[in-house]
């Protein structure tokens, strides 16, 4: 028959030490993971929102009927609740009865890279 300390069994402190240790390690990898999908997330969202504003300013081009302008066009759009700066560049083609509107959406005014772009051909209005 055995008597005293080592008959227990269990855990010893520094063993749980190392144990939670190891786990608070797990915890701030899965953590800042689920930051970084959120993040990504959002930008996504954002880049979508800004693909519908392009459209949207593409099909008032061809529904306006109007012969696109050489030069820079700028203006802004609410959508979502958020303001959409957009700007179109209209330029001309080797077929003088057409023009290239090229269309980019930004989030911020001043923000250097368009979320959205999208370039469309139209053509000389009939009359």
């Amino acid at each position: 028959m055995h008597s005293g300390l080592s008959d227990r069994r269990g855990f010893t402190l520094l063993e749980i030490l190392v144990a939670l240790a190891v786990l608070s390690l797990v915890v701030v990898a899965v953590l800042k993971n689920n930051n970084a999908m959120i993040d990504n997330s959002i930008y996504l969202r954002d880049k979508t929102l800004a693909g519908f504003v392009a459209s949207n300013k593409a099909a008032d081009l061809e529904l306006a009927n109007l012969w696109v302008k050489t030069g820079t066009e700028q203006g802004e759009v609410v959508l979502a609740d958020r303001r959409w700066f957009w700007t179109v560049v209209g330029k001309e083609t080797p077929d003088p009865d057409m023009r290239i509107a090229e269309i980019e959406v930004r989030s911020e005014n001043e923000e250097e890279t368009a979320l959205a772009s999208l370039v469309i051909y139209l053509g000389r209005p009939p009359f």
